[in-house]
């Protein structure tokens, strides 16, 4: 289980966001609110996630 992310935020597409943490870049699926708090690419962000299995896909939330 994923969850807490704390990392670079190195880009922002609503509704994701890409964090990369030692490396490895996550793919998480923000609300547009915590979309609006994420800072500039380049800048420290941690998110509490909900990592979600279903049958046909792994999504990652996260939320401030």
């Amino acid at each position: 289980m994923i969850g807490r992310i704390h990392g670079v935020l190195l880009h922002k597409q609503p509704p994701d966001i890409l964090v990369d943490v030692a490396g490895v870049g996550y793919e998480i699926q923000v609300t547009m609110k915590t979309q609006f708090k994420m800072p500039d690419g380049g800048r420290a962000v941690t998110l509490v996630t909900h990592f979600v299995v279903r049958d046909d896909a792994k999504l990652l939330y996260g939320f401030v």
